[in-house]
């Protein structure tokens, strides 16, 4: 018998060899990876439509991850996208507070550094956020510029 996730294994009320056909538990970090990834699927072609050129997605570093990076025109766009279930906790926008900038810029510092060297242009921190219309449906909004290199000030 499967363990639940949030319940200590109890103990085996039957004898017989049969497996335990109850599906197993969704678990909440479940859903949210799935919901996280669907949003940044849909910020994704939001941005393609909008004319970005996206050339990285899920980039990892030991003190931060890059949703996305693309390049509008001559500037290398920073995308970090969020998303929330429900307005229960106000808009998206309003969690990337400036623990979360600093660690977008440092991991920002760090792409440039491995995988851009040479780049000459502009570099911009925006903000796709994915938020539920009044019945739910998915309402995909970018904000440009949406906070510079001295994150909190």
């Amino acid at each position: 018998m499967a363990q639940q996730w949030w319940r200590p294994p109890a103990k085996p009320t039957n004898t017989c060899s049969q497996p335990d056909d109850r599906p197993e538990p969704v678990r909440r970090a479940d859903v949210r990876r799935l919901r996280g990834q669907a949003a940044e699927h849909a910020a994704r072609l939001f941005l393609e439509r909008q004319g970005y050129r996206v050339e990285a997605a899920n980039v990892r570093f030991r003190f931060g991850e890059l949703d996305l990076v693309a390049v509008s025109g001559t500037t290398l766009c920073v995308v970090e996208v969020r998303s929330h279930a429900s307005a229960r906790f106000g808009p998206a926008a309003g969690s990337v507070d400036w623990r979360k900038q600093r660690h977008l810029i440092r991991a920002a510092q760090a792409y440039l550094q491995r995988r851009r060297p040479r780049w000459a242009g502009n570099v911009r921190f925006d903000v796709v956020t994915v938020d539920p219309d009044a019945v739910g449906q998915p309402v995909i909004r970018l904000i440009t510029n949406a906070f510079g290199l001295a994150p909190g000030g």
